[in-house]
């Protein structure tokens, strides 16, 4: 996932993060992001269906909504919730590649008192790889919510349970056009090409992929999620919120690199894992003219890095590898107080400044050498046990001006600081002395302007302009060879800037019509690593231009037969890639691309004895 650039998910296949793990990720209001790595990964939540809302935030945020990972902004899946109303639904589907699944939702309605909803899903399909050994790539996944909630007057009271799973195989990179040398089967020990045809999209297929005995990587994640939320009125004018929460995560991938055969580090057995646990508690002030919120939250967090690298040919295994390894143990404690002040002033305006204070502390434990004590290889762990102690002050102000009902122009400045990303075959505290780290800090300013007419001539219209200019300091960028073991870290900043256009229309009665479009310029300030000086060239990864199109039209055939066919594209501009080569080439881009999206949904509201069925049919 991507906000205005940053990016958030696990890495890719380019061997750098630039600024990966810098958006911060919630279900329901709770946070996801590992506090360690930082890291989310998408599989967390599988089943969009069960998903009513995304809300995004743009930049940090106001003090009252951050998280530990606000660089870039937050996404917040928002499940369906309890409702006053009964209800059931059931969803099935089919396609291409043995894709199946299906989602249930009900709802209880309103039992003294209290409305519980349960929903979830599983679904299951094939890759559009193709192999030349007809290796299918399997993958599944399934995802349960249940939430209860119970009113009472002057507040509530909720409880609510999430667990997810995801299960598949990753696709590896194919070259664009012919590398001489470069084949379906990869090479021997010495160099030597295995005779095969040529790896690429040219020769081997536009969806062309390696054999399963040549490249194969078994990627699998697991998260579970148990939260108790409330919300009281102290009294006329006085809220109070508390949230506490605790959530299991773990990544699992079995990697099998056999392109460059009788390698030391054929296998990768890769099992990370950790939990946190936390409160969240505030108070709101409602006065004539201003809303003050203040408070504070705890967590606390415990990650596991476990990894192992190794071959039996080589005398190995993954519980005594022959090649690197690593298990370090992170131990993390972040307190955030905060407040702020929503100031109704004359002429519209009302402005919002706000102060967080945070302390982040990290406590590092080597511990490769207790989960691996028969390993032959190396510990990636190369550094003592370290503890490391942050605080900081975060300020931000919000200023927004509604001259007329229909208008919003805005302006914010607001900063926000993260941990460096741990966890990785090296990096902090692993082979960064602790003394050296810092936070991570970005600080953006934004500009821009909103209109709203419900009775436009041409329907009811919504559109926008923002301006954006983040400046992201003190990062530690990674480099990882395409094998996956650590090269080097190196220190940099850099800056985004960009400007977001967007419109929604509904021009006449069941016809919706909506355009984003973006630019963006992203470049390194300062950063150097190997002797190489990337000062002033592109952020790699970053598209420049973005842009989005569609729409959806919904019509009666009959009072019993409802048809809504809709068609969207997306185009993603070139962008530079990261090269982890000896001889920098910043050149090298990914070309543009556009995918065209159709789909007909028919909708048969009095098909007795069900409620309604909907069929839709997606290309």
């Amino acid at each position: 996932m991507s906000v205005n650039g940053i990016k958030q998910g696990w890495s890719g296949p380019s061997g750098g993060t630039i600024d990966n793990g810098s958006l911060s990720v919630s279900f329901d209001g709770v946070p996801m992001n590992n506090l360690a790595s930082g890291l989310w990964e998408s599989p967390e939540v599988n089943q969009l269906e069960m998903i009513q809302q995304i809300a995004v935030t743009y930049g940090p945020g106001e003090p009252s909504d951050r998280w530990y990972d606000n660089v870039g902004g937050a996404i917040d899946f928002v499940p369906v919730q309890p409702e006053r109303l009964r209800g059931f639904k059931v969803s099935l589907f089919a396609g291409s590649y043995s894709s199946q699944g299906f989602y249930v939702q009900g709802q209880s309605g309103r039992l003294d008192g209290w409305e519980t909803v349960l929903a979830g899903g599983a679904s299951s399909a094939n890759s559009f790889r193709t192999t030349p050994d007809g290796f299918s790539s399997p993958g599944h996944d399934y995802a349960w919510f249940l939430k209860t909630r119970h009113r009472y007057a002057g507040g509530s009271l909720s409880v609510g349970a999430y667990t997810a799973y995801a299960q598949a195989f990753r696709p590896n990179v194919v070259p664009v056009d012919p590398i001489p040398g470069v084949t379906v089967n990869g090479l021997t020990a010495a160099g030597t090409p295995i005779a095969g045809p040529l790896y690429s999209q040219a020769t081997t297929g536009f969806y062309g992929a390696l054999p399963y005995s040549v490249w194969n990587k078994n990627d699998a994640n697991r998260t579970y999620l148990f939260y108790i939320r409330t919300d009281t009125a102290l009294s006329s004018n006085l809220g109070f919120h508390e949230m506490v929460w605790y959530r299991y995560g773990s990544r699992f991938h079995f990697h099998e690199y056999n392109f460059l055969q009788d390698q030391a580090n054929r296998y990768e057995y890769n099992n990370p894992h950790g939990y946190a646990y936390g409160d969240k508690a505030y108070f709101s002030l409602f006065l004539p003219d201003n809303r003050i919120d203040f408070g504070a939250f705890w967590i606390t967090s415990k990650y596991n890095s476990k990894n192992a690298f190794y071959n039996p040919e080589f005398g190995g295994s993954n519980v005594a590898p022959n090649s690197s390894y690593r298990s370090d143990i992170w131990y993390q404690n972040d307190v955030a107080l905060f407040g702020q002040d929503k100031i109704r002033l004359p002429l519209h305006f009302t402005i919002t400044p706000g102060l967080r204070l945070i302390r982040y502390n990290t406590d590092y434990y080597v511990n490769g050498p207790a989960d691996f004590p028969n390993a032959t290889g190396s510990d990636q762990g190369k550094l003592p046990n370290a503890s490391t102690g942050f605080t900081k002050l975060e300020p931000s102000i919000f200023v927004n001006w509604r001259p007329t009902p229909d208008w919003s122009v805005y302006t914010n400045y607001s900063t926000a600081y993260r941990q460096p990303s741990d966890g990785g075959g090296g990096g902090p505290y692993q082979q960064i002395l602790a003394s050296s780290l810092q936070l991570e800090e970005g600080a953006e300013l934004q500009v821009g302007a909103k209109y709203r007419w419900v009775r436009s001539p041409i329907g009811a219209l919504f559109a926008g302009v923002n301006y954006y200019h983040l400046t992201y300091s003190h990062q530690i960028i990674s480099i990882t060879s395409a094998n996956g073991q650590y090269l080097t870290s190196a220190f940099g900043s850099s800056h985004y800037d960009g400007v977001n256009l967007f419109a929604d229309d509904d021009p006449i009665a069941n016809l919706h019509l909506f355009a984003n479009l973006s630019f963006e310029h992203a470049v390194f300030n300062h950063y150097a690593v190997g002797g190489v000086d990337y000062n002033g060239l592109p952020v790699s990864n970053t598209p420049e231009r973005t842009f989005s199109l569609g729409g959806s039209w919904m019509f009666p055939v009959n009072v019993d037969l409802h048809l809504t066919p809709r068609l969207w594209l997306t185009y993603n501009g070139p962008e530079y890639l990261f090269n982890n080569g000896p001889v920098h080439r910043p050149a090298s881009t990914q070309p543009a691309y556009t995918v065209w999206n159709a789909a007909l949904g028919i909708g048969l509201p009095r098909l007795k004895p069900l409620h309604s069925l909907r069929l839709n049919f997606a290309v």
